[in-house]
């Protein structure tokens, strides 16, 4: 560990998340906006926002620090592309850049493709991504108490950083949704949605937060972060694969026959929609059970692996002690495994040295190209 001194800090945009965050910072540092009213508002005595909080912060340290200003070599700075473009022609020696707003995921990556490509002498840019968690209304409560810190950058995942602003909004507004979901029902039986919001809330596993019923969710953050996520599982949809499947498992879990509600079940007749030819094994469950379950008595149950893809559904044990050697050998190539419940994690390696192409639920597996600068073995496509 060691100590870097903060010169100077500046903040371009006076918005919500610049004004209050640059508030609470004690190193000296300059707000940057090119809308001139919004400057002016925050240097009087009527703030362009209200935060609880806010003003009696501003208030104690002006003329000293923060200090907000409309001096800036810009046009527009709405587009993030225009603002990277800006801090190289602007920058010398070492500076850090870290971009706080809640843009797309791989921003940074695209902001640091931007520095590269208009590098000069004498300038080292180093681009760090440092999500907000401000909740309009406590603000300033927010920054002075935070319950986490993610910075992400070239030594880290950046896109860990992005996705987990989207995913926390994501889940926020999914929790208002469902509690308006059930005031429907509770209208239709007589229930009080309050007094079941109570109840749920007591349940530790879930806590009493984003549990008020209401006509809706507000602001801008939760339907473009919502949006945000729909718009990336969109676009960044997998390539069709090839049909034929060994399925590893049907039971809804290990160490039970029991399929009720097994996500198998939805998976493979989904699969079967898309035209894929399956072959599906597990120990505890009889054939005439998986039969029954999929109510598509041509699908093929023998635990042949002459499969293009192998998925893993349930969690037992024995999948961990296949002969993948002989199972590669016996499928087509390339051979993918989809790991569905992540008991293959320790395998990864040895998997993809005998050629399996890896992918697994949660986590990106890395390929070579994720390390242009290091030897390593080729990490391929676990499917499921």
């Amino acid at each position: 560990m060691f100590h870097v001194e903060t010169k100077r800090i500046c903040c371009i945009g006076a918005g919500y998340v610049g004004g209050p965050t640059c508030s609470v910072i004690s190193a000296p540092i300059t707000v940057d906006d090119v809308n001139d009213a919004r400057i002016n508002e925050w240097n009087s005595d009527t703030l362009p926002i209200y935060e609880p909080g806010l003003k009696e912060v501003v208030e104690s340290c002006r003329g000293k620090n923060p200090f907000f200003s409309t001096d800036i070599d810009a046009d527009d700075l709405k587009y993030i592309g225009a603002c990277a473009r800006r801090i190289v022609q602007n920058s010398n020696g070492y500076e850090i850049v870290t971009e706080k707003s809640t843009v797309p995921v791989r921003a940074a990556e695209s902001i640091r493709h931007i520095f590269d490509a208009n590098t000069k002498p004498n300038l080292n840019l180093q681009v760090l991504s440092n999500p907000e968690f401000l909740a309009e209304g406590t603000a300033i409560w927010d920054l002075k108490n935070l319950d986490r810190v993610l910075i992400g950058g070239d030594e880290s995942r950046e896109s860990d950083c992005k996705l987990s602003k989207l995913a926390a909004n994501a889940f926020l507004a999914q929790r208002i949704s469902s509690i308006n979901s059930i005031s429907a029902l509770c209208e239709a039986t007589g229930a009080d949605v309050e007094e079941v919001a109570r109840a749920i809330g007591m349940d530790q596993r879930i806590g009493n937060k984003f549990l008020k019923a209401s006509v809706g969710f507000g602001g801008s953050c939760f339907q473009k972060d919502v949006l945000n996520l729909a718009y990336l599982c969109e676009v960044l949809i997998l390539h069709e694969q090839t049909k034929k499947i060994a399925v590893l498992g049907f039971a809804f879990k290990e160490d039970t026959g029991d399929t009720r509600e097994s996500s198998s079940i939805y998976i493979s007749k989904y699969l079967m929609d898309k035209g894929a030819k399956l072959h599906i094994y597990d120990p505890k469950v009889p054939k005439h059970q998986i039969i029954m379950d999929l109510s598509q008595p041509a699908v093929a149950f023998k635990t042949k692996f002459c499969a293009v893809q192998m998925s893993n559904c349930t969690e037992w044990d024995m999948f961990n002690e296949l002969d993948f050697h002989r199972i590669h050998k016996m499928m087509l190539k390339p051979a993918f495994i989809f790991d569905g419940r992540r008991v293959l994690d320790d395998l990864h390696g040895m998997l993809q040295n005998i050629g399996f192409q890896v992918e697994t639920i949660g986590k990106k597996v890395l390929t070579l190209q994720d390390f242009p600068h290091k030897k390593t073995q080729i990490i391929g496509l676990i499917i499921g």
